[in-house]
């Protein structure tokens, strides 16, 4: 286990590379100022069927304010998946850049959460974790391997598949395209680590519970399944999705997911 001073170094580290890395430390409020959401545990929205539904519903909202379209144009699987997709970035995010950056992968147990449209802000008070080699992609895909399939990121996956109506094969896609998503973003903020970031993500959607939903040719990737934008009216296709290619040129709308990602 690494020393409290090596967890809150790393997440310092990883939250310097921008809001999607973010990962507070401090006690949650038990209030909010002027009516904001209020800290919850994450366990809340994983275990409580009515919480995630709340959420899938806010991000459906969200969805037809910003394309001002009418709610029922929104389709609910959709939405369900862009608020998977959305949540799951912001939880693969930080662990990735603790990992790359500080060395540290750390445990997510503890983690709260407000339910908030855009990043969504977390904290992870008293933050423990436990050390990897930073520049051995093996170690630290293994280490995010185990940390998917255990974690906060599974019960997510589960809670919105028995709710939102979506597979769990389509919703492991939506993870493996966020892992990419951050290796990408942290290769661009730290070009210094980007190669070890792309050789963990390659290794990562190959191995267990990612195997089978998307691949890395180079440093494009390209999933195999889809996270259901494009059924949302002007929503079109994302830069990694499985249909770009075989739509005619009148369905590319172009654009990607706006689930807060």
């Amino acid at each position: 286990m690494a020393t409290d001073v090596q967890v809150l170094d790393a997440l310092a580290a990883a939250s310097a590379l921008g809001p999607f890395f973010a990962l507070d430390t401090d006690p949650p409020p038990a209030t909010s100022a002027d009516g904001a959401p209020i800290w919850r545990p994450f366990s809340d929205l994983t275990d409580d069927a009515d919480v995630t539904r709340a959420r899938i519903a806010a991000i459906r909202t969200g969805i037809a304010e910003r394309g001002g379209l009418p709610l029922e144009e929104v389709p609910p699987r959709a939405a369900a998946s862009l608020a998977h997709l959305g949540l799951a970035s912001r939880l693969i995010s930080p662990v990735l850049g603790t990992a790359l950056l500080g060395g540290i992968v750390p445990d997510l147990g503890g983690l709260w959460w407000r339910d908030v449209l855009g990043p969504v802000p977390l904290t992870l008070p008293e933050p423990t974790g436990t050390a990897v080699a930073h520049d051995d992609p093996a170690a630290v895909a293994d280490a995010l391997s185990t940390q998917l399939s255990t974690g906060p990121v599974a019960a997510l996956t589960t809670a919105i598949a028995a709710t939102g109506g979506v597979s769990q094969r389509l919703l492991w896609g939506n993870v493996a395209s966020a892992a990419a998503g951050a290796v990408k973003m942290l290769g661009a903020a730290a070009p210094a680590h980007a190669a070890v970031a792309l050789a963990v993500g390659t290794r990562l959607v190959a191995q267990e519970p990612l195997d089978g939903v998307g691949t890395f040719a180079g440093t494009a990737f390209r999933r195999s399944t889809c996270c259901l934008y494009y059924q949302v009216p002007g929503g079109g296709y994302c830069g990694d999705c499985v249909l770009l290619g075989r739509q005619t040129p009148t369905d590319s709308r172009g654009g990607g997911a706006t689930s807060g990602r």
